[in-house]
């Protein structure tokens, strides 16, 4: 099953940022709302495959951009599960 991950932000201009640096990077990702029931400073979540987050995480870091949450989830699973940013 594919996993998808979702990165919340303390603000917009934080989650403009990792946009741009993850397009810079040319990684595939969608910047989209954060959906109901989900902690973040802002309206705004990048959502990206599983199998990314290690890249994810090396250009943000880069960037000096840390998302506020990060949320997991398998398959057609809906509840999204918070993962720990730094593991």
């Amino acid at each position: 099953m594919d996993q998808l991950c979702l990165l919340t932000f303390a603000s917009a201009q934080h989650a403009l940022r990792a946009e741009e640096l993850l397009d810079s990077a040319g990684l595939e990702f969608d910047l989209q709302p954060v959906p109901p029931g989900l902690a973040g400073g802002c309206a705004l979540a990048i959502a990206c495959a599983g199998p990314l987050l290690a890249e994810v995480r090396a250009v943000l870091a880069g960037g000096g951009v840390r998302p506020q949450k990060l949320y997991g989830r398998v398959g057609f699973e809906t509840e999204w599960r918070e993962e720990d940013w730094e593991a």
